[in-house]
């Protein structure tokens, strides 16, 4: 194409001299420039004008003036030229020769016009240059100036069109010519503001030879953003270009070219963006010996002796904000051997140093035809810090990466790549701070094996010593993980961006393709000597475990996921203990069989995610295996056995549960069926410790119910502070809309030589009760409501006593139904003497309980029998308050003797029932309502026989009164009645062995005139021995001492009757009569072998004011009746009436 240019130019010099010097001879200088103006119309097909043309024959010098050109278009101007001087020497024209002795072309102008992708204004005139045929004209020019130029380039492609101007063009030319070498030329320009200078030697017109070289100084590389291709990905935003260029053109051995190309301050942006991608401060082209094949000598042909960039750039990565960056630092790249046609592959090599102190060394060979590369990838010592902001991860990582691959490409048509070898990173680690929750020694992937783009294969990846720091803060939060996640939005996220910025970005870029998608296999995955530690502030307290010694191997991995992998497992669990597990793993779909074997484990680890305030302990084992065959929904199978040793539970004040050994197998969860079942569990002398406080509060409760009662409230459903706490259902949480409630099925549950504890401090001293021997056996328990569970156990109770309870238990899952008997012998009555004295009052001295319980209940309704035996009860007042006098009537030893038989036994049932649900339903009150009935029921029988039982409104006890035993007046023997009522009694002592009477002697007015008649008989009688005088004398003597002045009655009972009258009661007499009568009474019941010990004489005789005999009185124990009158009240009284009357 230049040499088109050039010749185009000596043919236009060669017109323009020849018609001057043929016209201008005979000084027709007008016709001369209309003549060539012709020729150079014809020639170039466009309009031209000339203002003058000077002609000097004799001395071959033509000028032209004021010569224009106009562009095809007929208005615009394709060329001016100020001036035109030619000098020729014309003899040699004569021998076909064209000597130009000087050629000079003054304020030029060439306006070149862009109107297509390779179409310019001027294209038909090169085109015409370039079809002359044989060999041209000698020419030799001697000098060629041109001075003053300019050459403007609008280009009418780009929108908005763009004009370039090459201003100040200086040319000087000499010694040029097609018969010899050794011509010289400079030239100099500012284009586009940028000086160009241009230097040949050894120049050759035909054949074309020369030397050349050029320099190029800040080039505003801006420029080259009007012609970035729409598709580009980048495009020169700014920056500067200097350029030296060597070229050496022989028309035989083709073109030479040798360069350096120096970039300062250039930016690289996406096209329609402004924020910088790539950038560099400063980087070097270097050619050598780029040899281009013309004319015809391998016409077409190339060879590069060695291609070099060399610098550095720093890259932005504009998908996250903000940006990170990526330093290249110490790049040097390298292609040797470049040739085209190929003949041999090219020597490729890019050493670059890494950030991080490391550095990549990649050598191999390339070729262009077919494309195709093989080289050698190593890296070494690469520090990751640095490249921590490029990581999707918001801790800082640090680690040393090394890398050593050959990769063979093959870069025609569709890409594709092999790569083989290893990769490794040492000693990384994520930080957060000052911390470092994440290490791993080493990890290596051997026997790399990519298939650009579709399939990745690695041999081995080992993990070395990899530890973790797991934290899960208080508000569940696992920093570790959020460490892991990005810090930073992905360019994915536009939402952020402006509207404006996203319409330009979707109207100059196109969307990248989409990734090809990658096959990954590892044959083997291996972690070695891992740990984990496991620090949890979400639960109270906060936990902590730590497993180490882990190991994992995991086989034949593939993604995506071609089928189950091998997987094994071993580690050391949280405080000792050890899992294994083995089996394989899918994860598309998600399934897994593993067969899962946990030796000896410390349980206390796990005991803040109880959700108890108590400490845990003991070793777990289980042998499980595991079958997950969906994961959503669920399809799961679980199938072992599981067992726990040394295991206890704790709380602050003290032990709860201790189990030694227990044991769970056939175990068996499937999902969804949701259905578990266990066919053993079996426990081992485990003890079970419950206490009561001071205040009521059952701790252990108030432990697994999540909450805490306040200090000295009584607990909750409970009005005041009796020993039976109530019992607060558990609230079941009804599941999930559309999800079955979980079934769950044991089949036998088994303990052995357990014990309890309980201790009770509501009362003082505190109560104490143990269980032990307990042996519990429970068959069939389910929740399913198709059969119910049997349960049975036995226990002593105390010293003594023994328990036994059997029945069944319906499905727990369902409606509340049970069948129980329950069974207590022989349980010692003084030990429940802290209860007793508290809430009645009394104690036992004495006493066996013997219990027989049958209950049923369905839903909310309940029904119970109790059949009580008390043997040997004996109970003594233990305070002032007495419940039992205010729930029966009765104070309790009362009650008790008189609920005992002839054995000294109490026998009794008590019904207990009522619906659970009802508000006015209390357990406390239904047991005392029953024992109220049964107590009234048992007391009036017996009580019948000497008497009679009173009853208030609301069936209580108000009064028992027992029948009198009546006396003849005035004497110590019963009457027949009285007889009687003393059988009675004795009869009844005899049936109630604990019973005991208070007897009390009645002297009424009827005694007191029976004594006085006896003692004025007596004083009569004593008269008639003392004067020997007959009884009716000595009768009429007494009366006549007595009554002076009046005659004597008739009669001698008439006479004893008057004196007893006037005779003043005798107190001695009636305290005698009175002793007598309960002496009578003692010794009737001592008779019958009844002790006399039981009927409890009252120290004081009461007087009565009836005509009849006197009684002796019977009074149950603490029921003395308030005194009526005393016997001396009585004598007073009778003593005063006769005062008056005398």
């Amino acid at each position: 194409m230049r040499r088109r240019y050039l010749w185009l130019a000596i043919a236009v010099v060669l017109v323009l001299t020849g018609v001057a010097l043929t016209l201008g001879a005979g000084g027709l200088s007008g016709i001369a420039r209309r003549v060539a103006i012709n020729r150079l119309q014809a020639m170039t097909g466009r309009t031209v004008s000339i203002d003058r043309v000077d002609v000097e024959l004799r001395r071959g010098h033509v000028a032209v003036h004021g010569a224009r050109v106009l562009d095809r278009d007929g208005t615009s101007t394709l060329a001016t030229f100020g001036r035109f001087d030619v000098r020729l020497h014309l003899p040699s024209l004569l021998a076909g020769h064209v000597w130009i002795r000087d050629l000079t072309i003054a304020d030029s102008t060439v306006n070149v016009v862009r109107t297509g992708p390779q179409e310019f204004n001027i294209s038909d005139l090169v085109a015409r240059s370039g079809k002359t045929s044989g060999r041209p004209l000698d020419v030799t020019l001697d000098r060629f100036v041109v001075t003053r130029g300019t050459v403007t380039l609008e280009d009418r492609v780009l929108s908005p069109q763009r004009t370039w101007r090459s201003e100040r063009i200086e040319i000087d030319a000499r010694n040029l010519s097609t018969r010899r070498s050794g011509g010289t030329a400079t030239g100099s320009s500012v284009t586009a503001g940028s000086p160009v200078a241009l230097t040949m030697t050894d120049v050759r017109l035909y054949p074309i030879h020369f030397q050349a070289s050029m320099d190029v100084a800040n080039l505003d590389l801006a420029l080259a953003r009007l012609y970035t291709p729409p598709d580009a990905q980048l495009t020169v935003d700014r920056g500067r270009l200097g350029a030296t260029i060597a070229l050496r053109l022989d028309a035989r051995e083709g073109m030479h070219v040798d360069g350096d190309v120096r970039l300062a301050d250039a930016v690289l942006v996406r096209p329609g963006r402004t924020e910088p991608v790539v950038t560099t401060p400063a980087a070097t082209l270097t050619l050598r010996d780029l040899a281009l094949g013309t004319g015809t000598v391998n016409p077409g042909s190339l060879r590069l002796a060695r291609l070099e960039l060399a610098g550095r750039a720093s890259l932005f990565d504009r998908r996250v904000m903000p940006a990170r960056r990526y330093e290249i630092d110490g790049l040097r790249a390298t292609a040797e051997q470049v040739t085209w046609p190929v003949t041999t592959p090219a020597r490729i090599a890019v050493v670059s140093r890494v950030p991080g102190g490391g550095q990549l060394d990649v050598r191999g060979t390339a070729q262009l035809q077919p494309a195709a590369a093989q080289v050698r990838v190593r890296l070494t010592g690469t520090e990751l810090a640095p490249w921590s902001q490029f990581l999707p991860a918001a801790g800082r990582v640090t680690g040393t990466a090394a890398a050593d691959l050959s990769i063979t490409a093959r870069l025609e048509g569709a890409l594709s790549a092999r790569a083989n070898g290893t990769a490794s990173l040492a000693r990384l680690a994520v930080h957060d701070g000052d911390h470092t929750p994440a290490t791993i020694e080493r990890i290596e992937a051997s026997g790399l094996a990519w298939e650009w783009p579709a399939q990745l294969v690695v041999d081995r990846v080992v993990v070395r010593r990899p530890s973790a720091r797991v934290e899960r803060d208080a508000a569940g939060r696992l920093r570790l993980v959020d460490l892991l996640r990005p810090d930073a939005p992905g360019v994915s996220d536009a939402s952020a961006r402006p509207a404006a910025s996203s319409t330009t970005v979707a109207s100059t870029t196109a969307s990248p393709p989409a990734a090809p998608a990658i096959h990954v296999t590892v044959r083997e995955a291996r972690v070695e000597d891992g740990a984990l530690q496991w620090r949890d502030a979400a639960v109270k307290p906060a936990a902590q475990a730590d497993v180490g010694a882990v190991q994992l191997v995991v086989s034949d991995v593939a993604w995506p996921w071609r089928g189950a992998a091998p997987v094994r497992l071993t580690a050391r669990a949280p405080g000792g203990g050890t899992l294994d597990a083995r089996g394989t793993v899918n994860a598309d779909p998600v399934t897994a069989d593993l067969r899962l074997a946990l030796r000896g484990a410390d349980l206390a680890p796990y005991q803040p995610y109880l959700g108890y305030p108590v400490k845990i302990a003991g070793r777990g084992s289980a042998e499980l295996q595991v079958t997950l065959s969906r994961l959503d929904p669920l399809a799961a199978s679980v199938r072992g056995r599981a067992e726990l040793t040394q295991a206890a539970v704790a709380s602050e004040a003290g032990p709860i549960v201790s189990v030694p050994r227990a044991e769970v197998a056939d175990i068996a969860a499937d999902w969804p069926e949701s259905r578990v079942r266990v066919g053993r569990v079996r426990l081992e002398r485990p003890i079970v410790s419950m206490e009561r406080t001071a205040d009521g509060r059952l701790p252990v409760r108030d432990l697994f119910a999540g909450r805490a009662i306040e200090k000295g409230r009584p607990a909750a459903g409970r009005g005041d502070d009796s020993p039976s706490a109530s019992i607060e259902a558990p609230v079941r949480e009804a599941p999930a809309p559309g999800r079955e409630a979980p079934s769950l099925e044991v089949g036998r549950i088994v303990v052995s030589q357990g014990a309890a504890r309980f201790v009770d401090r509501t009362v003082s001293p505190a109560y104490a009760e143990e269980l032990s021997a307990l042996d519990v056996d429970v068959a069939d328990l389910t929740t399913a409501a198709s059969r119910p569970a049997r349960v049975r156990l036995k226990s002593r109770v105390g010293p003594t006593g023994a328990f036994e309870l059997t029945g069944t238990v319906a499905a727990f899952g369902g409606p509340l139904a049970a069948d129980l008997e329950a069974r207590l012998r022989d349980f010692t009555v003084p030990r429940v003497n802290p209860y007793l004295e508290r809430y009645v009052a009394w104690s036992a001295r004495d006493g066996r309980l013997f219990l027989d319980l049958r209950a049923r209940v369905r839903g909310e309704a309940m029904e119970a029998r109790n059949d009580v035996r008390l043997v040997r009860l004996k109970v003594e007042r233990a305070g002032a308050h007495d419940e039992a006098r205010d729930r029966i009537g009765l104070p309790l030893g009362l009650v008790v003797a008189l609920m005992k038989d002839r054995r000294g036994e109490i026998a009794l049932t008590l019904p207990v029932g009522g619906r659970l649900d009802d508000p006015r339903f209390e357990l406390k009150e239904a047991i005392w309502g029953a024992v109220r009935a049964i107590a009234v029921k048992t007391i009036t029988l017996p009580v019948s026989w000497i008497g009679r039982v009173h009853l208030t409104r609301d069936s209580k006890i108000a009064d028992i009164t027992v029948d009198p035993a009546s006396f003849e007046p005035g004497r110590a023997a019963p009457t027949a009645a009285g007889r009687d009522q003393v059988r009675r009694v004795v009869e009844f002592l005899q049936h109630m062995p604990d019973s005991r009477m208070i007897i009390t002697p009645v002297i009424t007015v009827g005694d007191l005139d029976a004594l006085k008649q006896d003692e004025a008989r007596e004083k009569i009688e004593r008269a008639a021995r003392e004067r020997g005088v007959p009884i009716t004398a000595a009768a009429e003597r007494v009366f006549a001492e007595q009554f002076p002045g009046r005659a004597a009655p008739a009669t001698m009972e008439a006479v004893v009757a008057a004196v007893a009258a006037d005779t003043p009661p005798s107190e001695t007499a009636a305290h005698r009569l009175a002793k007598d009568r309960l002496a009578a009474v003692r010794s009737t019941v001592k008779d019958a072998g009844v002790d006399p010990e039981r009927l409890q004489a009252n120290k004081d005789t009461e007087g009565l004011e009836a005509p009849e005999g006197g009684r002796v009185e019977f009074g149950l124990t603490d029921q003395l009746k308030p005194k009526r009158h005393l016997l001396a009240e009585l004598l007073h009284k009778l003593k005063a009436l006769l005062a008056r009357a005398a």
